[in-house]
């Protein structure tokens, strides 16, 4: 029994070994069965597919998260394709996903285009459940290393 459940996580390491990114978007968004680890939240199923791996290996998560996010920063998929609330709780589990392995260069990009351009991430707010904005500001807060940050900290903006 064990074996059929892990088949569906093999399947994903061959995908991502294959096409990475497109992979990490299907996970990301829900729509590749990862067996057992199915009933966790998706930051989670990041962090014990990745943990144990190789500087390499989550070296290149990294990369792929930061272009993930590149990639879908300012753009809400189609409604018919994902709700709203669905696309807050993506993008919470991966803003959790980039403190719990501590990547770094994801969180810099995050630090980088949230100073930028936070009114998308501030619209997805749903309610104190939903808020991708607030999930990403306590991110922020717990990843970075210098005092880049202290005037947004400051700013009455934020609140």
């Amino acid at each position: 029994m064990a074996a059929v459940k892990s088949l569906s996580i093999k399947k994903w390491w061959e995908d991502y070994a294959e096409n990475p990114f497109d992979a990490l978007d299907r996970l990301l968004c829900g729509r590749v069965s990862m067996g057992y680890l199915e009933r966790n939240e998706t930051n989670e199923i990041i962090f014990r597919l990745f943990h144990d791996k190789s500087n390499k290996t989550r070296g290149q998560l990294d990369m792929l998260m930061k272009d993930w996010f590149a990639a879908n920063w300012g753009n809400n998929p189609d409604p018919a394709d994902i709700v709203p609330s669905r696309w807050a709780n993506i993008l919470q589990n991966a803003f959790i996903a980039v403190y719990r392995l501590n990547l770094a260069e994801t969180a810099l990009f995050l630090r980088e285009i949230y100073t930028r351009e936070r009114s998308w991430v501030r619209s997805l707010y749903i309610g104190p459940h939903r808020d991708p904005e607030g999930n990403l500001l306590q991110i922020l807060a717990l990843l970075q290393k210098d005092r880049k940050l202290l005037p947004l900290w400051m700013s009455k903006r934020i609140l």
